[in-house]
């Protein structure tokens, strides 16, 4: 009987699978807005709305719940409240006066930002009284120390990420943006989504307000510091108005959108909106996939780990490391820790800089959460001089300090960012970061092994059991790193998932093919573009540093825009037979 029932299971898991397929074109152009069909094979890979994986070790997944559901550490925790840990070991007046990063600048760590919102969304239930439901489903509250001197002690609410349905063997997280690097964030996850963003009277664009800036998000949840003139803003993600830097790369983005596409359409007359609008489309994602590898995670990672995970982009011509046995979908511990160490890189200023780089105004960071005041004011006048301001200062360091915005006052009430990484690391099952020294090849650590100060090891001793106890996010933030990059253990785990999100994307820019790929001289044209030229083309800026990640020494180090290479659309235009001349 089991065996018959086991062959009936398997009919039907065939036969979904093979409807899946046969819904999927093989020879489809361009990728689709959810993600499904990149994969041919398993057709739902990397689709928006679907579970997130986790990775596997001697062929056990890397998972540690109290009982499958139950978050690491159970209820109540044995584990140390993450507010203490915040306390004890990541405020910003424990670590060095000096917290600017020696590399990287600010325009990193928001770029960052906004490739982590293209790759990650998890779901949770909103406005839960967690301190007064017991409904461990659902609820993972945590304790504000008696002695914190920001919070009220006592009870503090936590919501867990909402489980994916799907999978019924233990408690799994949804995605709900595509797992590909495809700027789900600029075009949205889904065709309907895509529908709200296109310009109805050009719809070879994306919508734009007056002043060529983001358009109106009329159901959006702002601060309106100008009750008149300020509004939510309406891109592919609802997470854009967090903070100004962020709303600034969304906006680049829709801008380079738009200039791409209405040059395409002067180059090629003919075509129809919506062959415009894909083909530039294809071009950004790829610009957006390009710059990632070229110039983002270089700045953190080693040329060894960028070596050793086949991250390196070839300087010319094609590259294929395709395989649909690799699944791009997102891994589960990857997002809750190693690509949340942007937190830490956050400033706890902004500023605007004029021309000749001198400050013209600077605010706190938590006055500007939730506010599109600073990227809105007079139809967007600042944006020139905020991204300057972004370019050519630091970074904070990434380290386990973090300031007292993202610690204390985050999106205006109080709230510790440092804290929910914490728990939302233990609500989702995240083996402890000894573990993760063992899964990427490292030997564990015993307190006195750790390569941090006398005083940070004591506090490492008081405040967990054993450095088995340790969570991945705070053992990852406390490595020494150099040069601005991160530590070995978040290094392999930033390798690994990039190495899946480029060899599990059928649809990746570098890929020779016929039916998607560009031709040999479209992809050098877009290996010649930067960072640095897409801001310069699309936010006003005259001179800027070759390379918009790494901080420049001094303003001798500026470049004229103009001398930028930028893309040859020409090597686009199709000529009267439907063939594109190369």
């Amino acid at each position: 009987m089991a065996s018959l029932t086991f062959l009936v299971l398997s009919w039907l898991f065939c036969n979904v699978i093979f409807q899946v397929q046969a819904s999927c074109s093989t020879n489809a152009k361009y990728r689709t807005y959810d993600g499904s069909c990149n994969n041919l094979v398993y057709p739902s890979w990397g689709k928006a709305n679907t579970a997130q994986r986790r990775f596997e070790y001697n062929g056990d997944l890397m998972i540690d719940y109290d009982d499958d559901n139950s978050p690491r550490g159970g209820f109540p925790s044995s584990l140390p409240s993450p507010r203490l840990i915040s306390n004890t070991l990541m405020a910003d007046e424990l670590g060095p006066t000096d917290q600017a990063s020696p590399t990287l600048s600010g325009q990193h760590f928001a770029f960052g930002q906004a490739l982590t919102h293209d790759l990650i969304k998890t779901q949770l239930k909103r406005n839960l009284k967690c301190c007064e439901n017991n409904d461990t489903d659902v609820c993972f509250p945590f304790d504000i120390p008696a002695d914190d001197k920001d919070f009220t002690p006592g009870c503090r609410s936590f919501q867990r990420t909402e489980r994916s349905p799907d999978v019924t063997d233990y408690r799994e997280q949804i995605n709900d943006v595509t797992s590909y690097i495809d700027c789900s964030h600029v075009y949205g996850s889904s065709d309907a989504q895509l529908a709200t963003l296109r310009d109805t009277t050009d719809s070879s664009i994306l919508k734009t307000s007056p002043g060529d800036n983001l358009p109106e998000n009329v159901n959006g949840f702002c601060v309106k510091k100008d009750p008149v003139a300020d509004f939510c803003q309406l891109t592919g993600d609802s997470r854009t108005d967090q903070a100004p830097s962020l709303q600034l790369n969304h906006l680049v983005l829709v801008r380079e959108h738009n200039r791409i596409a209405t040059l395409l359409k002067q180059i090629n007359s003919e075509w129809e909106n919506d062959r415009v609008f894909e083909e530039t489309r294809r071009i950004v994602i790829a610009e957006m996939q390009h710059i990632t590898y070229i110039e983002y995670l270089p700045a953190i990672l080693s040329q060894k780990t960028m070596k050793k995970y086949q991250l390196e982009p070839k300087k010319q011509g094609f590259d294929d490391c395709y395989n649909d046995n690799i699944d791009a979908s997102v891994r589960n511990a990857f997002a809750v820790a190693p690509f949340r160490m942007g937190h830490s890189q956050a400033m706890r200023e902004q500023s605007l800089l004029e021309d000749d780089y001198k400050t013209i105004t600077t605010e706190l960071l938590a006055d500007n959460f939730l506010a599109p005041h600073l990227i809105q004011t007079n139809m967007g006048e600042n944006v020139e001089d905020f991204i300057r301001w972004l370019t050519f200062n630091p970074a904070n360091k990434i380290d386990s300090f973090g300031v007292n915005a993202m610690r204390n006052k985050l999106f205006g009430g109080k709230i510790d960012l440092l804290s929910i990484n914490i728990q939302r690391g233990r609500d989702q099952g995240t083996p402890s970061y000894n573990d993760w020294r063992e899964f990427c090849g490292m030997e564990r650590l015993k307190f006195k092994n750790f390569k941090v100060s006398n005083d940070i090891k004591n506090v490492l001793k008081k405040l967990y059991a054993s450095a088995d106890d340790i969570d991945l996010y705070v053992g990852g933030l406390l490595e020494m790193s150099k040069n601005g990059r991160v530590g070995e253990t978040f290094a392999c785990l930033i390798g690994k998932q990039f190495y899946l999100s480029k060899c599990g994307d059928r649809y990746w820019y570098e890929r020779r093919d016929s039916d998607f790929g560009f031709s040999k001289a479209q992809l050098n044209s877009i290996k010649k573009m930067t960072m640095s030229k897409v801001l310069c083309e699309n936010l006003g800026l005259d001179r800027i540093q070759r390379e918009a990640f790494i901080r420049p020494k001094n303003k001798r180090k500026l470049k004229k825009c103009r001398n930028l290479p930028d893309l040859n659309l020409n090597l686009w235009k199709e000529n009267s037979g439907g063939q594109q001349t190369y």
